[in-house]
């Protein structure tokens, strides 16, 4: 479900709980998962991998590798994490947005949010979120941040679409989705 790279090391988490490391020499070793939810996003700061999952499942590296299940902070799935500075951001179902320092201890913002934040990624300065229905979360900092309706913005300037995923690319972003008028044409 989703893959990161730090300490010249791959991480990748998916389905029952599957956590796999793979180095650079392209070696892949199946590490033990203290949890058999479906892992869907995984970060990499601060020497520790976190990974998120359904059901609220946080699962975090120590410093022996090995993973540890985190206590829960909410029961609703989290669908995407990233790291933000010296911080990580989780986000899933119903709004829910996380934040930590050190993967352990995880605060909840309110940000106003029903729908279903599907996507999480950060240039270190900005740290940004999106929902299917084009909300997208501005993150300056873990207390600034602002909440926007991409297609009511742009309903006139740009295609509105169905965000499905957005990913950091040097300074800028590129959010995928599928146009609002034909969910055949992927914007």
């Amino acid at each position: 479900r989703s893959v990161c790279f730090g300490e010249q090391t791959f991480v990748a988490v998916g389905t029952g709980g599957r956590i796999d490391r793979i180095s650079v020499d392209k070696m892949v070793t199946s590490l033990q998962s203290p949890v058999s939810q479906t892992l869907n996003g995984v970060a990499f700061a601060n020497s520790r991998y976190v990974a998120v999952g359904d059901s609220g499942v946080i699962v975090v590296s120590g410093i022996d590798g090995a993973f540890q299940l985190i206590d829960a902070v909410t029961e609703s799935d989290l669908l995407s994490v990233t790291e933000f500075g010296e911080n990580f951001v989780a986000v899933g179902r119903e709004g829910t947005v996380l934040t930590s320092s050190d993967g352990e201890n995880w605060d909840e913002l309110d940000v106003d949010v029903t729908n279903d934040f599907i996507s999480v990624d950060s240039n270190g300065e900005n740290c940004i979120a999106v929902t299917r229905e084009g909300q997208v979360l501005v993150m300056k900092s873990l207390s600034l941040w602002d909440v926007l309706d991409y297609n009511e913005v742009y309903k006139d300037l740009g295609t509105t679409f169905h965000m499905r995923a957005i990913c950091c690319c040097g300074q800028g972003y590129l959010v995928m989705g599928m146009s609002m008028d034909n969910d055949d044409v992927p914007v």
